[in-house]
């Protein structure tokens, strides 16, 4: 038998397990972005804003006064929920955020992926398929994938410092960045960036002295480390592992707290507001609350050969931490006594995948024929941590006053949960090269979770090419989304403000007795269809 000629090191296109089938050839549209080409021309170096700019189909923008969401950037690809796309970094699954977006946000009542915790500067390309791919990739694929190609330069040093900021005169951005890769044996290397990115505040108030004094995007510190590797080991095999580590720290303004409160009796007027202290404030103040976010991951796998066939073996496994603090801010029920700054708990995200995929290409059949076939097992974990007592707890006091820390008061102890769940899945995806201009491909999915059952999905898609410069291309599939650990059991009670008032809430999570108390039907899987059609048009050809 004939040995295959693809090597081991190809390139990665996401939408196709077929090691030797370009971007343009596949039966559904995926996008190619060369990173750094498009972050000199687009002024951007925070990822979710550079795909913004430059991706049609992706939307994020940055929240104000949502607490979590201030932090991370809430994202979405074709206009569907952020925890229904999902992310891949070298063609590997890539962890969630430990966030569940809250209030009016976009995605609100989602958990998306923290795009931001991955420097540009690390990134080679980004590969986007939008088209359902739940019966290629998993679950939470129905709006579609992004994914991220990391450098595998060698013996080339880049780096820079880019600063921007403004016209209002705030905001200002700096980034600094390194990026080297060391030659390990002739074929063999290690690629290793550090960048930190610096954005301060925006204030954009409409009513300075109103609810909301201060209005704009929170300032942020991200320091990022990461390193991207692959090296040969004998003839047919080749070690790689890649990962990093990033760390940030998020300020964002809260409600305002005003000295005085608006009584509604015409004979009372004003009185002194019971959220406020005036010893400590005499003019009231603006709670921040602050995020630290740590996002740990490493991916380690043999890719090899049996014969004609192409082996991937690899684990990943991911780290999600989000840990608030309040500062300029205070516990009511205290008095003067209480503390400014205040510890309020905070919630993690980890993930840990292990699978093995094979593939083999055919050329005697057809004009070619793609067999791919893989399983995973995953297994998620989410737990709350509970804050400092005086984060939470409401003291007795002659009047009542509210307790906990002013603009977001901490997890309690009730909150406090470990939970976790399994995943095993197994698919088979095909492509079959009819002839050189007409190509179908199908592929399957089961899976079975520890806490929503089994699911089965699948995928039909079809491209005809019509000339060298016009091509036809459709596809139908399936797709399934369990809740995830977030949405299920997230609970905790925070502050709202209804017309100006602020209003204590709270929010019990899906398996609670409050829940079933009032009626509250328990979380079910997202089932959806998928149907696409289109042209693809090569404009050098149709020039040519």
């Amino acid at each position: 038998m004939e040995e295959s000629s693809v090597n081991l090191d190809a390139v990665q296109v996401v939408g196709t397990r077929s090691l030797n089938r370009s971007a343009t050839e596949t039966p559904v549209p995926v996008d190619i972005i060369p990173i750094q080409q498009v972050t000199n021309s687009v002024g951007q170096v925070d990822l979710n804003q550079i795909l913004q700019y430059v991706a049609p189909s992706f939307n994020s923008n940055r929240q104000t006064g949502s607490d979590g969401a201030d932090h991370v950037d809430p994202a979405t690809l074709r206009g569907l929920g952020p925890d229904q796309t999902l992310v891949l970094i070298n063609g590997k699954r890539r962890h969630q955020s430990a966030l569940i977006y809250l209030f009016g946000t976009r995605g609100r009542g989602n958990t998306g992926t923290d795009l931001n915790t991955i420097p540009a500067s690390a990134i080679d390309r980004i590969e986007i398929l939008r088209d359902g791919a739940a019966a290629q990739y998993g679950s939470d694929a129905i709006a579609g994938v992004i994914n991220i190609v990391l450098k595998t330069d060698v013996e080339k040093l880049t780096g820079g410092v880019n600063t921007g900021i403004y016209d209002k005169g705030d905001g200002k951005m700096i980034n600094a960045y390194a990026n080297y890769g060391v030659k390990v044996g002739e074929k063999g290397v290690i690629n290793f960036t550090v960048d930190y990115l610096g954005r301060g505040k925006t204030n954009r108030p409409s009513v300075p002295d109103g609810p909301r004094a201060y209005f704009g995007d929170a300032s942020a510190q991200n320091t990022s480390v990461f390193v991207n590797s692959k090296i040969p080991v004998g003839q047919k095999s080749e070690f790689y592992f890649f990962g990093g580590y990033s760390y940030r720290f998020s300020d964002s303004y809260a409600w305002t707290r005003t000295a005085k409160i608006d009584t509604g009796d015409v004979n009372v007027g004003t009185m002194d507001n019971p959220r406020n202290v005036k010893e400590i404030y005499p003019n009231g103040f603006t709670p921040r609350i602050q995020a630290t976010i740590n996002d740990a991951s490493g991916s380690v796998g043999l890719r090899t050969k049996f014969g004609a066939w192409d082996a991937d073996f690899n684990t990943t496994y991911g780290s999600n931490r989000f840990h608030y603090t309040v500062d300029g801010t205070l516990n009511a029920s205290l008095g003067v006594s209480s503390p400014t700054h205040f510890d309020a708990g905070g919630f993690g995200f980890s993930q840990h995948t292990i699978g093995a995929n094979f593939t083999r290409n055919f050329a005697d059949i057809a004009s070619g024929f793609n067999l791919a076939f893989g399983s995973e097992f995953r297994r998620d974990a989410y737990d709350i941590v509970a804050g400092e007592e005086g984060s939470w707890k409401q003291y007795p006091t002659a009047d009542n006053r509210p307790g906990g820390s002013q603009g977001f008061p901490g997890f309690q102890p009730s909150n406090v949960l470990d939970v976790s769940r399994t995943n095993i899945a197994g698919y088979l995806d095909t492509e079959l090269d009819v002839t050189k201009h007409f190509l179908v491909s199908g592929a399957v999915r089961f899976e079975n979770y520890s806490d929503f059952g089994s699911t089965f999905n699948y995928k039909l898609a079809t491209r005809l090419k019509l000339s060298d410069a016009i091509s036809f291309r459709g596809s139908y599939s399936t797709g399934f989304r369990a809740p995830s650990l977030a949405q299920r059991y997230f609970n905790t009670t925070f502050t709202n403000f209804a017309g100006g008032v602020a209003v204590d809430q709270i929010i019990a999570n899906n398996e609670s007795v409050i829940a079933q108390t009032v009626g509250i039907p328990k979380l079910k899987q997202e089932t959806s269809q998928n149907a696409s059609i289109g042209l693809l048009q090569n404009l050098l050809q149709t020039l040519t």
